[in-house]
């Protein structure tokens, strides 16, 4: 079999897209699958990333589809950028769009914003200018999704979404993402064992959407009940770039304990994880959330919310309702007052982390394009995730999962 990914970003592993297709494609390489990688640069000139010119991307990656779609078993693209009639690329070929990040949850799912008049007044002015670009892009994604053979995506959010939204269910597969056996083994070798500090970890860049503006009020109920508690924010950088402007968001008696880490290199993650004992992780939208994932490995029970991402990685029990500041910080500070069972808490967390697998998640996608491939009808939909089909004692370690996943 021969696969096509068409990556809407720069082929780099330090970004969240492509490292998801980047790393796939090294893994069904080695079940005997022939993969090729496409960035923006090698079909539009100069474009690193396609939200900077999503039109003529898209009217570029026809063009590419048109003369080279054929020599494929498979073309897997972003499900933002290819709103063209199916009969335009051949038959023989299966035409899979792939979510990371889903553009309808932006339209069912508010994020906090600043209050403050001056933001008020530039979010008006932008929505404002942004309308019609919106709504284009809500048009593209539309019949994107639409003429797509298979729809693939991280979450069961994802689906429900999709489904409400009128798309045929049938076609779309839930798969996620497993951590690369080289990382899981890095992230593995952070101890378990020493002594627990009470130091809650992030990983994540500090965002609206990550729920920056809520890890203030969280700050100030843990600290405020356990002294010599610290929150520690790993690769922050994005839309604010220092650690200070980080910090600035935090109530000045708070500062000194706020640890800021705007960029890391990936080798360092593990010593930067080795002081904490817990994780947090308050976004209201992701595609998987591969933080979340990163901590649990190096041994860091998390608290998320229950959004999008995370659940397919924690049980209900380790999960608040979005938005609920108050909640996490509350659920946190048990943890963490909890020394006897916070040992267990963290091995269990390596454990679940273990199940997630580089290697079964090529497998599983390469299932996908077969069954798709093998039926002239859209593909059955099969939920493709590795605690699926177990019932809660045998899918998940028995502290971190009390009850079922929640996919709600």
């Amino acid at each position: 079999m021969r696969v096509l990914f068409c990556s809407p970003s720069r082929l780099d592993r330090t970004l969240g897209a492509p490292k998801v297709i980047m790393e796939l494609a090294e893994g069904l390489r080695t079940l005997g699958v022939e993969c090729d990688l496409i960035g923006p640069a090698e079909i539009v000139e100069g474009l690193i990333d396609a939200r900077h010119d999503p039109v003529r991307y898209a009217a570029a990656l026809r063009e590419y589809l048109h003369k080279h779609a054929v020599d494929y078993d498979v073309v897997d693209y972003d499900h933002d950028y290819l709103p063209y009639d199916r009969s335009e690329f051949p038959a023989q070929t299966l035409m899979v769009a792939r979510s990371v990040l889903l553009h309808y949850h932006f339209q069912d799912i508010r994020l906090p914003q600043p209050r403050n008049p001056r933001a008020v007044a530039r979010r008006l002015v932008r929505r404002l200018l942004s309308a019609k670009s919106r709504a284009e892009q809500r048009r593209r994604t539309d019949r994107t999704v639409q003429q797509a053979d298979l729809f693939l995506t991280l979450n069961h959010h994802d689906r429900q979404t999709l489904v409400r939204y009128g798309f045929d269910g049938r076609k779309i597969v839930v798969v996620g993402v497993g951590l690369h056996p080289q990382r899981l083994k890095e992230l593995s070798e952070v101890s378990v064992e020493r002594e627990a500090l009470p130091t809650i970890a992030f990983v994540g860049t500090f965002d609206y959407r990550k729920g920056c503006l809520d890890m203030p009020r969280i700050a100030q109920i843990v600290i405020g009940a356990i002294p010599d508690a610290r929150l520690r924010l790993i690769g922050t950088a994005g839309l604010f770039e220092t650690a200070e402007q980080v910090r600035g968001h935090f109530p000045r008696r708070l500062r000194s304990r706020i640890e800021v880490f705007p960029r890391f290199d990936p080798a360092e993650l593990p010593s930067l994880l080795e002081p904490c004992s817990a994780g947090f992780f308050p976004s209201y939208i992701e595609g998987f959330g591969f933080g979340v994932l990163e901590m649990l490995a190096a041994g860091l029970p998390v608290v998320a919310y229950d959004a999008p991402g995370p659940p397919e990685m924690l049980s209900s029990r380790w999960l608040v309702r979005r938005g609920d500041a108050a909640g996490m910080a509350r659920r946190l500070i048990e943890l963490l007052r909890d020394s006897q069972n916070l040992a267990q808490h963290r091995i269990d967390a390596r454990n679940l982390a273990g199940t997630f697998t580089w290697a079964r998640c090529a497998e599983q996608t390469l299932a996908a394009y077969q069954n798709a491939r093998a039926s002239k009808t859209p593909a059955a939909h099969t939920v493709l995730n590795p605690h699926d089909s177990p019932g809660p004692s045998e899918a998940w370690p028995q502290s971190l999962a009390a009850e079922q996943p929640s996919h709600v």
